[in-house]
């Protein structure tokens, strides 16, 4: 018998409050079936390579910046690298920007540079925590590991719930920003970082993880192929470990879903009032 954890039991009666508002709300992720869900879900994660994150932007506003990935596409490194190597400048550049140039630097073989402009990048006063964690995915495939003093910190938390043959997913990061995919299509895509409720609900996964996380580590209790149990992935500097649920890390790993729950219902909450304001100015 499958076990059926407390998220997947608070998943399953929230879906059936909040589902038709979510259908409504495609802010997420447009009802295109189960593949739209699971490539949107794919970035909620961050182990994409440096070459998958940069040919996968659309500087559509930097014709540099344009021109450059056109050539990277076509394989000619150097020319692309000649026209963004001064345009990238800390505090003033898109963070995207900083992984371009990077690539560039990679490919031609100019590695040190590239952990250079990776290291700024983890300086940039702007950067969220999937651009911190996507930085120190890159750097520890060029040789560079996070300081031990970081190396543990969960800068994201990802929850996933199997839904008949779907899934549910959340993800909260540490900068208070935060996912919702439905199993049926729709979402929330939360940047309110300035909101107080939302901020405390997602601080507080947060915390709960980083507290678990290394009696997680030590159990190593990982997703078998064809697994169809909740799956907490926690993301920090040093990798993502991911954990499928089961009974003998139930007492570990609830105060993770309880969180998570709570974070859920909140952000529905939030989804169903800006749905009534909306109905309002009409």
């Amino acid at each position: 018998m499958k076990i059926l954890s407390n998220i997947s039991r608070f998943f399953l009666s929230l879906i059936a409050l909040f589902l038709p508002s979510c259908k409504d709300n495609t802010r997420v992720v447009p009802e295109k079936g189960i593949n739209s869900i699971y490539e949107l879900k794919s970035l909620f994660y961050v182990d994409k390579s440096l070459e998958a994150i940069v040919l996968g932007v659309d500087f559509k506003d930097d014709s540099t910046f344009q021109n450059a990935i056109a050539n990277f596409r076509a394989e000619r490194y150097k020319d692309g690298y000649q026209k963004i190597k001064d345009a990238v400048r800390l505090y003033e550049s898109d963070q995207f920007k900083f992984f371009a140039l990077a690539f560039a630097q990679q490919k031609l073989g100019y590695i040190e540079d590239a952990k250079a402009t990776l290291t700024a990048l983890l300086k940039h006063p702007q950067a969220e925590s999937r651009t911190l964690l996507w930085t120190w995915s890159a750097l520890r495939k060029l040789g560079k590991q996070p300081p031990p003093e970081i190396a543990d910190q969960v800068l994201g938390v990802i929850i996933e719930v199997p839904i008949s043959n779907s899934i549910d997913v959340l993800a909260a990061y540490a900068d208070k920003r935060a996912r919702y995919l439905n199993h049926a299509g729709g979402g929330v895509y939360w940047e309110r970082i300035d909101d107080k409720k939302i901020g405390e609900l997602i601080e507080k996964l947060i915390k709960t993880s980083q507290i678990k996380l290394s009696e997680l580590r030590a159990k190593e209790i990982k997703p078998a192929p064809g697994n169809r149990d909740d799956i907490v992935s926690l993301l920090t500097p040093d990798g993502t470990f991911t954990f499928a649920y089961s009974r003998e890390i139930d007492s570990i790993i609830s105060p993770i879903l309880s969180a998570g729950t709570t974070l859920l219902v909140g952000l529905l909450e939030e989804h169903q009032k800006n749905l009534k304001s909306e109905e309002v100015r009409k």
